[in-house]
């Protein structure tokens, strides 16, 4: 699939031990009629190779690995965030995180069901008080279980974060400059 010219693409490579070398198996660009440019800004693979987050202007698509190689794109999930400025993100088998900016640094997290191609309902997590949150969200970090979220703070001085509770239950520490959430589900 791909949309319009330039709109930029995804090169899937394996290391081939008989060969000592990678070799390239795959590629791919956004959705058809997505009107998506900077296609492939930014890239993350799941730790079970089995999901691709791509970072495209203000969306994170998310692709099944297996799916591609079979040359079956398919209906990717979509996260949009327009008006926003997406800075990272991160998948688990389960789960993607991003890392943006609005009017100041946010990290949502999203569950994942693939086989049914949906998301399941954002969770916001946002600096509490004042001055020190333009830089939240610059990095995020999703363990491979989905368990733990650590999002990056890069010159922001200490303070504690507490996220909004939409349905999962944190617990927050807190230390300087990255954030850590245990996600329980």
């Amino acid at each position: 699939a791909g949309a319009s010219a330039g709109s930029g693409y995804i090169q899937v490579f394996e290391w081939s031990l008989s060969e000592g070398r990678w070799q390239g198996v795959h590629s791919f660009g956004p959705p058809d009629s997505s009107g998506i440019t900077a296609f492939g800004q930014a890239l993350t693979l799941s730790a079970d190779s089995s999901i691709v987050a791509v970072h495209a202007s203000d969306k994170a698509i998310v692709y099944s690995v297996a799916n591609l190689l079979a040359g079956l794109e398919g209906t990717p999930i979509v996260v949009d965030l327009t008006g926003k400025s997406i800075n990272d993100l991160s998948v688990s088998s389960g789960a993607v995180a991003v890392g943006y900016t609005s009017t100041r640094g946010n990290a949502s997290i999203w569950s994942l069901d693939l086989d049914q191609g949906t998301l399941g309902s954002e969770i916001v997590l946002s600096p509490t008080g004042d001055g020190h949150s333009d830089h939240f969200g610059q990095s995020v970090s999703l363990s491979a279980s989905g368990q733990w979220l650590a999002v990056g703070a890069p010159g922001d001085m200490e303070w504690q974060f507490l996220p909004e509770n939409q349905g999962w239950e944190e617990e927050v520490w807190y230390s300087e400059e990255v954030e850590v959430w245990d996600i329980v589900g």
